[in-house]
């Protein structure tokens, strides 16, 4: 009984010890186990982490601070942006300026929209666009003239995000000038204006030697349809668009683009409304894919 009871205690001793020896050898705020996911930190623990040597340990401690959402993690995320970090840091800080969406990260994110990578000018808008202030809006109308076209389209996008309904015409310009994005943004913020003219005439016309206003429908024999799609769906998935411009779009889409195309265009659109809805644009889209598929009138 005293030997078994000497092992036992032995035993255990020899656990203990490599219970201990195991924690030693685990690298701090790391979880035990084969994910490498952060634990929470303190802010002061966060922004010590900054300063690690340690790239995944200064990865953790950007996730932490960007849960503070202060002034003071902006301005470490900053002066650790300003240390030049490798492209992998520089990307995750950029990322964390996002999420905190504090306007005292807009001048830095301004300087971020010159940086020599596309990748992180993309970072830069899209982390802009996450935050509420009048200076974003002509940061991102900047982003549409960039030499990137990744970059250009992520303006567009942007804009269409924070509802910058005073940058349509520059939008319409950017489509005209290679950016097929803005056509999304147009009909995700633009008025039924923006959509077609009241005058089916005038939608008949060059929008690229019109004066004036420019519609979407001008575009209609001007650019890819896919992309000019994209722009109505917007339109069309609105619910602060009347059921009139709705029935408009319809017609003109079949008076002008009639293909194989737009009948499955109209024929998604119809399936993804909700069911018991019998609104007249509903009508509409299924007498356009009647026609298409009969080769019209």
């Amino acid at each position: 009984m005293r030997r078994k009871m000497i092992t036992a205690v032995l035993l255990a001793a020899t656990l203990q010890l490599s219970s201990n020896a195991d924690a030693q050898r685990r690298p701090p705020n790391r979880p035990r186990g084969g994910t490498e996911q952060s634990q929470t930190m303190s802010f002061r623990e966060a922004r010590e982490g900054l300063r690690s040597p340690d790239v995944e340990r200064v990865e953790d401690s950007i996730e932490s601070i960007a849960t503070y959402p202060t002034p003071e993690s902006v301005t470490a995320v900053i002066e650790l942006l300003q240390s030049g970090p490798v492209d992998r840091i520089t990307d995750k800080a950029i990322e964390a300026l996002g999420i905190l969406a504090r306007p005292e990260a807009i001048s830095e994110l301004s300087v971020l929209m010159r940086h020599r990578r596309p990748a992180a000018r993309v970072e830069a808008l899209e982390a802009l666009a996450e935050i509420q202030d009048p200076r974003v809006r002509p940061l991102l109308e900047a982003g549409l003239g960039d030499s990137a076209p990744e970059v250009r389209g992520t303006a567009a996008r942007s804009l269409g995000k924070i509802g910058a309904r005073a940058s349509i015409p520059l939008l319409f310009r950017a489509f005209e000038r290679g950016v097929p994005e803005a056509a999304e943004s147009i009909g995700q913020i633009g008025s039924p204006e923006d959509a077609l003219s009241t005058e089916p005439a005038r939608d008949m016309q060059d929008p690229r030697r019109v004066t004036g206003r420019q519609t979407l429908a001008m575009w209609l024999t001007h650019a890819p349809i896919g992309v000019i799609l994209g722009g109505f769906q917007r339109f069309l998935d609105r619910r602060d668009i009347p059921v009139a411009i709705r029935v408009k779009i319809i017609e003109r889409l079949e008076q002008r683009a009639a293909s194989a195309q737009v009948r499955d265009f109209l024929q998604r659109w119809v399936q993804s409304r909700r069911r018991g809805y019998t609104g007249a644009d509903l009508t509409r889209a299924n007498l356009a894919i009647r026609q298409i598929q009969g080769g019209g009138r």
